[in-house]
């Protein structure tokens, strides 16, 4: 059963910890400009509703004033994003542009049932396990660990430059 049918959880709730999650994973923290700007909303609006989701305990703020999902908030907005996904993976295996793909699936995972959503994830599999492709989950891995070996080799070149750097100084200093 879906979270919303069990908690009574609206769309813009939905639509709201989402966007939080999706700017967690981009950036690293959220700010409410960032909501109002990734959602298209103005900032009055995102103070309104980001007070409402922290009466319903869907998010904190942290020191710095960021906002923060709390363990209720995560699992409402992974489901989400989880739906989004594996919905825009559908759509683009059918031909369809990726970002019309994102737009159809932010506005069809809040109504899909469960039925529905269970029947396209087992045929996205399918179709991926024919044709020998990755499955989302499997290739965003590999993307990800494709994404930081070449900044664990940026970081050892660097560190590897900076200490050569460090040595010469180190060698002018004391020739003068």
């Amino acid at each position: 059963m879906r979270v919303e049918e069990m908690d009574g959880v609206k769309k813009t709730t939905e639509d709201y910890l989402e966007a939080i999650l999706m700017i967690q994973e981009r950036q690293g923290y959220v700010r409410s400009v960032d909501v109002a700007d990734q959602l298209g909303v103005t900032k009055p609006s995102v103070t309104y509703t980001t007070k409402r989701l922290k009466e319903k305990n869907y998010i904190t703020t942290d020191h710095a004033g960021m906002l923060v999902l709390t363990e209720e908030g995560m699992k409402i907005a992974s489901q989400t994003y989880e739906r989004h996904k594996k919905i825009t993976v559908f759509f683009t295996s059918l031909g369809v542009n990726p970002e019309q793909a994102r737009t159809d699936a932010c506005k069809i995972e809040h109504d899909i049932s469960d039925e529905s959503f269970n029947a396209l994830c087992r045929f996205v599999d399918e179709q991926s396990a024919e044709e020998g492709t990755p499955s989302p989950e499997t290739a965003k891995e590999a993307q990800a660990s494709r994404r930081e070996s070449p900044s664990k080799k940026e970081a050892s070149a660097k560190k590897s430059s900076s200490s050569k750097k460090g040595s010469a100084s180190g060698r002018k200093k004391s020739g003068k």
